[in-house]
């Protein structure tokens, strides 16, 4: 029988860890376990970490503006736990973030043709009401990685185009297939598992731990996307809210770099969208979009309907977990492998994001000790993660009618509040 080659990085000294996914999360991990080295020390003496990021796609560091512009995923809004998590490492924000998105400047809400606007405003230096590609926001965190410590042979070793197959739990390694579909073991100290809702390394903690509890569900909501020329009526600086914009669907619109801007619109599964819009032929679904999208005169119904029609219906699925580390793999879980949600609210990036940082901040509390460390991120972040879930599904209602009404009345009460602050507060949504 023929051994499986053994990869190991694992040394006596520096802890070695383990990183599954290079998503959002998982990146800023490994930005901030290299921050807390001292690499002037004589003779490597303070290196405390060697980092390894274990990801099964591109290399976003490699990839060019003009590239990165082919590869749009879906807009989000970068809010305040976000951006301070970002802040945190120095020059992070600044130098890389704030050159891939839009600042906001207002929020349009669209009923019918008719528009209402109010102006964002905000006291708070980390509210910075800003939109960004979820893509983008990788390849400003992997630039910034690869820039710093790209050249970091002795603690850095990036593994793209590289899937985590399974955990070793008794030996403490993944399993992993490179590129060239060679299949070998990675050795680590900590493994964290950043790596979305099917997470491997969570399957681990199912299989290690009798103890842990994981429930995975689905939204019950279909939604599309599209990345079209902005209209000319409608900002390049609001967010666009599209409630029924049509019939039993209600969207969103997102300003991008480039003149552009992402439309999103989704059904729920108790009452579908009409047969136009599930037609294959982008003839129909242009037609459709003529006839029953009264926002906004768009400029190319056709590019529109094609990417409509390229493109299945988007499904994603809510985790929820009691637990995210497990002593007996020295390993957490964080991100979508941990409390992954819908995408209703944009904030599953955002807490993604939180969670490094958290993690950032237990490791200074606790000294470094990852005995403690583990368990004590549980403590703190299970119960945002489950706040978090339970908010993005019973925020909205899944009635159309009642969900116009919720966002009317909130826009009411938001601008009864800038009137009469004294007497009225805020709608509560708008502190999301």
């Amino acid at each position: 029988m023929c051994e499986l080659p053994v990869r190991s990085s694992r040394s006596s000294k520096p802890k070695h860890v383990v990183i599954s996914g290079a998503g959002p999360g998982g990146v800023l991990v490994a930005l901030n376990l290299l921050g807390r080295n001292d690499y002037e020390a004589p003779n490597g003496s303070g290196i405390q970490y060697k980092v390894t990021l274990v990801d099964d796609r591109q290399n976003y560091g490699d990839v060019s503006m003009e590239e990165l512009s082919k590869h749009r995923s879906w807009m989000i809004g970068l809010s305040k736990h976000g951006v301070t998590a970002i802040r945190d490492v120095p020059g992070l924000y600044d130098e890389y973030v704030s050159q891939v998105g839009v600042q906001l400047k207002s929020l349009s809400l669209h009923l019918g043709a008719k528009e209402m606007k109010s102006t964002a405003t905000t006291d708070d230096p980390n509210s910075e009401q800003y939109i960004v590609d979820r893509n983008y926001i990788v390849w400003a965190l992997t630039n910034s990685l690869m820039d710093r410590y790209g050249d970091k042979k002795e603690c850095f070793q990036p593994l793209f185009h590289t899937r985590g197959l399974f955990v070793d739990g008794s030996e403490k390694r993944l399993f992993v297939r490179g590129p060239d579909k060679a299949e070998y073991y990675v050795d680590y100290d900590v493994l964290i598992g950043a790596d979305g809702i099917r997470s491997v390394v969570r399957s681990a903690f199912v299989q290690h731990d009798r103890h842990f509890e994981c429930k995975t569900s689905d939204i019950f909501a279909r939604f599309k996307a599209v990345h079209v020329e902005l209209p000319k009526s409608m900002d390049d600086a609001s967010l666009h809210l599209l409630p029924n914009a049509l019939p039993n669907m209600n969207g969103i619109a997102l300003p991008e770099k480039g003149n552009s801007i992402n439309f999103s619109f989704g059904y729920y599964l108790h009452k579908e969208c009409e047969e136009g819009l599930k037609s294959s032929d982008p003839k129909i679904v242009a037609a459709y979009f003529r006839k029953h999208f009264k926002a906004a005169e768009l400029v190319d119904y056709d590019d529109l309907a094609l990417q409509w029609t390229s493109q299945p219906w988007n499904s994603t699925g809510q985790v929820q977990c009691n637990k995210y580390h497990n002593d007996k793999l020295s390993a957490i879980i964080l991100g979508d492998a941990a409390h992954a949600t819908s995408p209703s609210i944009g904030m599953g990036m955002n807490t993604a994001l939180a969670d490094a940082a958290a993690l950032n901040r237990l490791l200074d509390e606790h000294k470094d000790d990852w005995a403690k460390v583990l368990p004590a991120f549980s403590q703190e972040r299970v119960k945002e993660g489950r706040a978090l879930s339970d908010l993005a599904y019973y925020l909205f209602s899944m009635k159309p009618s009642q969900a116009l009404k919720n966002v009317i009345v909130g826009g009411i009460r938001n601008q009864l509040c800038k009137i009469v602050p004294s007497m009225v507060y805020p709608d509560p949504n708008t502190s999301l």
